[in-house]
């Protein structure tokens, strides 16, 4: 770690709750969304440039961004997910899928349907063609906080509140197999799947990043990460770093070839967030988005840093 890096570029401000999501929708532009029900399109260069694309009474907590539609997806503390026209501007769709809120939205391989967990325990798969309800079932009797889809299986992979992790087939939603993945009672909150090694990583309330096979989901590391629950894992599109968002306060960047902390990001070293960090959203392979509890998106250019480490 280099404690000498200048790494802030700017601070994106106006939400008036937690911030919980974050999306991408060209190099250009950003989606933010919150718990005071605004999402928020945003462009990487003008901190000023906040324009409000929609507002959901009961809170947005995902987003999902469908980039050949212009479709943006989000799911909503009452447990309802609004389908947004952006090319229109308007609302094209609201289904009350959930009966709380909906934690995580994954869109299929194939870009035809989405899937959606919650807090009632339930998995949603939705139609992207007509938008209505193709399957649903109750998984569990506890949260289910995360999705993962994995790549040409018709599989995904669901974080769940009491610490275990289910793989679950997307035609029918059975659940195929089951596995104690943290320690019991400690919720999952975030899974990643890195794509150069095909390993699974997942974070969850007793602090630890854990990493799987996905063949077989055999532990094959289990690594004290934080100091507090880890609420996201994201890996940079090249797949060369990994970053963690804690309620710590911290943001890490890891080295995934040995699990290695390359720098800590918090308030004291680098003007960081001084509440918890919820989400997190990697712009390009340098250049990083971080947001939570104190209602600030802050932007972390990494290219210094990534370079003094490939002298």
């Amino acid at each position: 770690m280099n404690k000498n890096h200048t790494l802030q570029s700017n601070i994106f401000k106006g939400h008036q709750g937690s911030i919980y999501t974050l999306e991408q929708m060209n190099q250009g532009h950003f989606l933010s969304a919150a718990g005071d029900g605004n999402i928020v399109r945003w462009n990487i260069h003008d901190p000023s440039s906040g324009l409000l694309i929609s507002k959901i009474e009961s809170g947005v907590f995902c987003l999902k961004y469908i980039k050949d539609k212009n479709l943006l997806i989000a799911g909503s503390g009452k447990g309802n997910i609004h389908f947004l026209d952006l090319n229109k501007q308007s609302e094209i769709k609201n289904i009350q899928a959930h009966s709380s809120f909906v934690f995580a939205l994954a869109v299929s391989d194939n870009q035809n349907s989405i899937f959606s967990v919650s807090a009632d325990g339930h998995l949603f798969k939705i139609g992207l063609d007509d938008y209505t309800v193709v399957n649903s079932k109750k998984i569990a009797s506890h949260k289910l906080r995360d999705i993962c889809v994995l790549p040409d299986q018709n599989k995904i992979i669901v974080a769940e509140a009491d610490g275990c992790i289910s793989l679950i087939d997307t035609e029918n939603l059975n659940v195929l197999d089951r596995f104690q993945a943290h320690e019991s009672g400690f919720s999952v909150y975030t899974l990643c799947l890195s794509e150069q090694s095909g390993l699974l990583y997942s974070g969850a309330r007793d602090a630890h990043i854990n990493i799987y096979a996905q063949n077989n989901f055999t532990i094959q590391d289990r690594i004290p990460a934080h100091n507090y629950a880890i609420y996201k894992l994201l890996f940079n599109p090249s797949g060369n770093y990994l970053a963690s968002a804690s309620r710590d306060k911290h943001v890490k960047i890891w080295d995934p070839s040995s699990m290695k902390v390359i720098e800590r990001i918090n308030h004291a070293q680098h003007q960081g967030h001084i509440n918890s960090v919820n989400t997190l959203l990697w712009l390009d392979d340098e250049n990083l988005l971080s947001a939570g509890d104190d209602r600030a998106i802050l932007h972390w250019n990494l290219k210094t840093l990534f370079t003094d480490l490939r002298k």
